[in-house]
């Protein structure tokens, strides 16, 4: 029964994917706009909000074999986001601990 109404849903297990996936990347482009434009456009309020969509819709889109995959590269894009902006955060606050 269980299985009856995940394969109705795939479609949408599907869409959780790629918007993790496309959320990932965007918070990976606008990591480059930060770095390349030293600050001045200000996206860091979005940064853990988009890591945080992407994370669960990544989550959600685990649970269909169709979507799996798509899943998968989400909660890696998330990870990898999360990794690289706590690497940054901690090797400046080595270089200049007390602004």
């Amino acid at each position: 029964m269980e299985l009856v109404s995940l394969r109705r849903f795939g479609a949408i297990f599907r869409i959780l994917g790629w918007i993790s996936i496309f959320t990932g990347l965007f918070t990976l482009f606008l990591i480059n706009m930060e770095f390349l434009t030293d600050g001045a456009i200000g996206f860091g309020h979005f940064f853990s909000l988009l890591t945080t969509i992407t994370i669960v819709a990544s989550v959600f889109s685990l649970f269909s074999k169709t979507s799996a995959a798509l899943g998968k590269w989400g909660i890696s894009l998330g990870l990898f986001n999360l990794i690289f902006i706590g690497a940054i955060f901690l090797l400046s606050w080595m270089v200049n601990p007390f602004p």
